[in-house]
């Protein structure tokens, strides 16, 4: 079975952010306020408790993803199919959308053929922010495969956060640099070339504070958490999952919130197991909301795995059914054999 911490490291984790994985979803009571038929919905200028905005004009426009209902899919579905758009511009950003949607709910292989299809389109141009957060997100659909599903996609998901970061530098987009500089981190992690990894986690940072960008310090803060967690640091481990689950938490970035959530309880487990076990079922909540198939399976299995340790066996088995479930239908075989490895070890009804 896979280790826990090496497990936690995977989510893009992100994040994903997968994204991180970097995609949010609009609060609920902000809905209400919005015409149902908005595609890029206004957001209300937010900051942390600190003063420091959330977002910047960029993760507005490229990297925030509204949590659409099936009614607003389906409008938004047959504007694509019927080609209706005001111009080139927003017919890329729907798209690019609408891909990141599709990915995010589990279904990367239309995501891939779209994002390869638009990157074919816009490129023939001069480069646009658009174009590098199109081969960020189809960076992101390669590197979960290759560490989620065991394929052969590594090389794929250097190459197009290397393009990525490029595009941004060469544009001025720096909350795109911000991102790619954080995955590119994750990249080099996963190599064991940790020296990289935190001189690249440490810039991306430094552009973050340079831009009052919030939500940009989340995912670089996580890793290196999880990094000083590696070395025994655990005090610095603890501060920094803090700072990150204060900005997702008081920015509404649900989608890394979940992951936060999840970190904080795996560094609450074993001496306040029930709390971490409240963290854990929060995050799944969040996860569900949001659609977020990855998050879910996430939060599922670390909720099996500390219920079978602190003797809740049913939580435990219904949670190793649920990840694995998940898991099959997503592909993410990394999960379903974890999950079906602990199930294993559990007495039998």
């Amino acid at each position: 079975m896979l280790h826990l911490w090496n497990l936690n490291r995977i989510w893009l984790l992100l994040v994903v952010y997968p994204f991180f994985l970097g995609f949010q979803c609009i609060d609920t009571t902000f809905r209400k306020k919005e015409s149902s038929t908005a595609i890029f919905p206004r957001f209300p200028t937010s900051h942390t408790t600190d003063s420091l905005p959330c977002e910047t004009k960029s993760s507005v426009q490229f990297d925030r993803l509204p949590v659409w209902s099936s009614a607003e899919l389906q409008r938004i579905e047959k504007r694509i199919a019927d080609n209706i758009f005001k111009s080139a511009v927003e017919e890329g950003h729907v798209m690019l959308l609408y891909s990141k949607f599709l990915w995010i709910n589990g279904n990367d292989t239309k995501s891939e053929g779209l994002l390869n299809e638009l990157i074919g389109s816009v490129d023939k141009g001069p480069a646009t922010p658009l174009l590098g957060w199109l081969n960020y997100n189809l960076g992101e659909i390669y590197y979960l495969r290759h560490y989620l599903k065991k394929q052969n996609t590594l090389n794929d998901a250097w190459s197009h956060h290397r393009k990525a970061k490029a595009i941004f530098q060469t544009t001025g987009d720096s909350t795109g640099l911000v991102k790619s500089l954080s995955r590119l981190g994750v990249l080099h992690e996963r190599a064991s070339d940790l020296d990289s990894a935190n001189h690249y986690y440490n810039r991306s940072i430094s552009v973050a504070k340079r831009i009052n960008y919030a939500v940009g310090l989340s995912r670089p803060y996580t890793h290196l958490a999880l990094a000083s967690l590696s070395k025994g640091d655990t005090t610095k481990a603890h501060t920094l999952i803090e700072k990150a689950l204060k900005i997702n938490k008081e920015c509404t970035n649900y989608e890394e919130l979940s992951f936060s959530l999840v970190n904080t309880a795996l560094l609450q487990h074993p001496d306040k197991s029930d709390l971490a076990k409240l963290k854990l079922l929060e995050a799944i909540k969040i996860a569900k909301k949001i659609g977020f198939k990855l998050a879910e399976i996430h939060a599922l299995f670390h909720l099996g795995r500390i219920a079978q340790e602190t003797g809740d066996l049913t939580l435990a088995r219904n949670s190793c059914n649920e990840t694995i479930a998940l898991a099959n239908g997503t592909g993410y075989s990394i999960y379903s054999e974890a999950a079906e490895n602990l199930l294993a070890t559990l007495p039998k009804e």
